[in-house]
């Protein structure tokens, strides 16, 4: 079965991947949606939500 939480130790070291995987995340709905703001310049909000969105995706394909 795939799929598990990252641990604190797992997060930190992956963040780089998951600002990655955000950002492309970000940069797909800026093509669906025609967003004109860069993706250094969005709210931090918006940066948390792609972020939650990023690791969700990167969790859903560890194995357990």
């Amino acid at each position: 079965m795939k799929g598990r939480i990252l641990t604190q130790d797992e997060l930190r070291q992956a963040y780089p991947t998951v600002m990655k995987v955000a950002e492309v995340l970000y940069n797909v709905d800026n093509v669906y949606y025609g967003f004109k703001i860069p993706f250094n310049e969005i709210s931090h909000i918006r940066l948390e939500m792609y972020m939650r969105r990023a690791r969700a995706a990167i969790e859903a394909t560890l194995e357990a």
